[in-house]
């Protein structure tokens, strides 16, 4: 297993972790993932060992504590 905080999969990157003895990657959804167009299509090119996780719930719950005053380190003591 590999651990990431923003997956920045530069060129090979995909190739390499799919060859690899990992069984999976994961990291968070800060960079988008590499797409490439086919006949005007997205697709995506990543390995499938490669998990990404949403930090859209903490970002929503960061900016609505600044808006209403309150502390930001709250999210940082929480585990789920």
């Amino acid at each position: 297993f590999a651990f990431a905080s923003h997956g920045l999969f530069l060129s090979g990157a995909y190739e390499r972790i799919e060859k690899s003895d990992l069984i999976e990657v994961v990291c968070v959804n800060t960079v988008p993932l590499q797409t490439t167009q086919v006949a005007g299509v997205s697709s995506w090119t990543y390995s499938g060992k490669i998990h990404q996780l949403s930090v859209a719930a903490l970002l929503a719950e960061a900016i609505r504590r600044i808006q209403n005053k309150q502390s930001l380190s709250y999210l940082f003591g929480r585990a789920n």
